[in-house]
């Protein structure tokens, strides 16, 4: 079949088109069903075999892309005492600053290095976007020791709201950011308060421009549809009440005059432009009559909203779906439904909607250790990306492979952040490649594999996008990511090995670098193809004698090893097993 890419609008690629194009019989032979191969479905604590593959399975789904370092953190614990640290808040975040000044300099508001968040600017929002951009990816790619901004990668994907579309700026996007990061570990319930009457959202799903004679129905659909009672058999809401939580929902205003003065949050209600009558919910909220109010009253008209959603048994169970699909599995079967969403359900409702109450139970039950779902989901582009920032140090090569520690004078320090954010770019241009532009979103659902059924993950994957993976992969090692004036950033493979246990034994190596990047044990051909290429020729004695002897294992006397390396970790880098966790 003729190789084809779809894309939308945007210019994203569409990852459900392409896939079906590709696939055009798969749906019925999807992965549905394969959750029922699961032996247990018990919400009761683990407390079986505790080593390697569990921590890995563990933190796998709670982190996102996991390194060595962060394994070697958790190692000598037990999973209690994991947990408790996973579920420790994160403190200093910090802000986003002016990373801009040398492509746009002259920012009157803020000084290079200094935050623009007390300011508005049309002159300079798109560089204000694009360093809200760094600060995220730098955050959600650092290593860390807690969940958090995973509950912030989770959230982002379940209550959307695009970095660039539809308007609002730079100041208010962040703000939205920072409510997904405070709320992680909250209430749910109270997230989608405070998310509603976000200045982001009120332009991105177009509650600003609704109007008490005309009212936009586009985020009542979308909260119902998307955040809390969902489109499945047991969500019954009707279009009246699509036309009627509308109603109640004009009147919020992102206060864009003094915004643009200040650059603060100035969100409000505008009582003159809100709907005064009464609104009469169906059946499916239990006939609820929401009064009509007037004046700054009428601002109340949404807490009694979210009241009535949230006490619906459906949102409570729409919401442990998601979350189960996301951090376990995205397969829902008669078994998961009764013995995992049900119970889970209860137990969010009567605590708050506070989502780590439930994810703390689901990551320490016996039914997320199963077996069969360790390393049976393929990674998104992104877990990928950040597991190789994690895990290698990187340094900055000119075309004959020698280290560079300055450029023209200037430092070529990864650690500096101008010189971070250049190195960026090529994995943003990565992530656009394999189907996932960061922090933009093809609809206002989020990335199809996250929800998509029946395929789900499996969209992440056709011939375009895999090639690019497999194609970035490669050249990321033997080639690194493009700096300026021929010289490029590459995993310092040396430096990597000599964390290893024994970097003098070769065996011990391959075995502790699959460990690292795959996570599991490999089948025997597998493994004897990829020690050819780590072998290539060299006896295992001489690879001690050669690492022995170039004790200082630096540039020149370090390429036999380092172009042994480069060969094993690309091609090891290339299996399908790479892709999954």
């Amino acid at each position: 079949m003729k190789k084809k890419v779809f894309y939308h609008e945007d210019g994203q690629i569409d990852l459900v088109k392409t896939f079906e194009y590709e696939n055009p019989n798969f749906s019925s032979k999807s992965k549905r069903g394969r959750s029922s191969k699961a032996s247990n479905y018990s919400l009761e604590p683990y407390n079986g075999e505790w080593g390697n593959s569990q921590l890995q399975h563990l933190l796998n789904r709670a982190l996102l892309g996991v390194s060595s370092q962060e394994i070697d953190y958790f190692k000598e614990m037990s999973l209690n005492e994991i947990l408790e640290v996973l579920f420790t808040p994160q403190e200093n975040i910090g802000l986003p600053v002016n990373d801009y000044y040398d492509i746009f300099p002259g920012d009157p508001d803020a000084q290079p290095g200094e935050t623009w968040l007390n300011s508005y600017s049309d002159q300079f929002a798109p560089p204000r976007h694009e360093s809200l951009k760094n600060w995220m990816f730098y955050n959600q790619t650092k290593i860390t020791t807690s969940i958090q901004w995973t509950i912030v990668y989770f959230l982002n994907n379940f209550v959307v709201a695009d970095l660039y579309a539809n308007g609002g700026n730079a100041n208010y996007a962040y703000f939205y950011y920072k409510l997904l990061f405070d709320s992680a570990f909250g209430s749910y319930k109270d997230f989608i308060y405070e998310v509603t009457i976000n200045g982001k959202m009120l332009w991105y799903l177009n509650l600003e421009f609704s109007k008490v004679d005309a009212p936009d129905e586009n985020y009542a659909r979308e909260l119902q549809e998307l955040y809390t009672v969902g489109k499945g058999p047991g969500s019954k809401f009707t279009e009246n009440d699509v036309v009627e939580m509308s109603k109640i929902l004009v009147g919020w205003n992102s206060g864009w005059g003094e915004h643009t003065k200040t650059g603060q949050n100035t969100v409000y209600f505008e009582h003159r432009n809100h709907d005064k009558s009464d609104k009469q919910l169906s059946s499916f909220y239990n006939n609820k009559l929401i009064k009509g109010r007037f004046g700054d009253d009428g601002s109340e008209e949404l807490t009694e909203l979210i009241d009535t959603i949230f006490n619906v048994d459906e949102t409570s169970k729409y919401i442990c779906r998601r979350v189960y699909q996301f951090f376990v599995n995205p397969i829902l079967d008669d078994q998961i439904e009764l013995n995992i969403i049900s119970p889970l359900a209860e137990i969010l409702k009567n605590n708050n909607f506070e989502i780590k109450v439930i994810l703390k139970i689901l990551l320490k039950s016996e039914h997320f250790f199963d077996h069969s779902l360790s390393h049976s989901l393929i990674k998104s582009p992104f877990h990928s990306i950040s597991k190789l920032l994690k895990e290698f140090d990187y340094r900055l090569v000119n075309s004959q492979n020698r280290p560079i520690d300055n450029l023209n004078g200037e430092s070529t320090s990864i650690e500096i952040w101008m010189v971070k954010i250049k190195f960026y770019q090529g994995f943003y241009r990565a992530l656009a490649d394999q189907g996932m532009n960061y922090l933009q979103f093809p609809t206002v659902a989020g990335h199809a594999p996250y929800y998509q059924s029946p395929n789900y993950d499996l969209f992440w994957i056709n011939s375009y996008t895999s090639n690019k993976r497999s194609e970035f992969f490669f050249n990321l090692i033997r080639q690194g990511i493009g700096y300026r004036d021929n010289t490029h950033f590459k995993p310092d493979l040396i430096k990597w090995v000599k964390t290893f246990q024994s970097p003098q034994d070769l065996d011990s190596i391959f075995s502790e670098a699959v460990r690292r990047l795959i996570g599991f044990e490999l089948d025997d051909n597998v493994n004897q193809n990829l020690k050819s290429f780590l072998l290539n020729g060299i006896d295992k004695n001489h690879w001690t004698e050669l690492w022995q002897r170039e004790a200082d294992l630096s540039f020149p006397n370090n390429q036999t090893l380092e172009n042994q390396l480069i060969r094993f970790v690309s091609n090891l880098m290339k299996l399908n097993e790479f892709n999954l966790y």
